[in-house]
C-alpha cells in the first residue's frame, strides 16, 4: 500500500501516516519499495512483533 492508501484508511493526514512507517521502517517492521514518485510499504514477514504476527480487521485497523 502506498500512504495516499493508508492515509485513507487510516483516517490520518498523509504525513501522519509517513511518520509513523519512518518509525516502522527504521524498527524494519514494514518493507517498502520506490516506484517513480511513490513508495509502497508491506509488512516484513521476518520482523519479530512484540505479540506474534500483527492481525488487520477488514477496514484495514489493526486488531489487537
Amino acid at each position: 500500500l502506498c500512504v495516499c492508501d493508508l492515509a485513507k484508511v487510516l483516517e490520518m493526514t498523509p504525513a501522519a501516516v509517513s511518520q509513523h512507517l519512518s518509525r516502522l521502517r527504521s524498527g524494519r517492521l514494514v518493507q517498502s519499495r520506490r516506484d517513480g514518485m511513490t513508495i509502497y510499504y508491506r509488512l516484513n514477514e521476518t520482523a519479530s512483533w512484540p505479540n506474534g504476527s500483527p492481525v488487520l480487521d477488514p477496514s484495514g485497523r489493526l486488531e489487537d
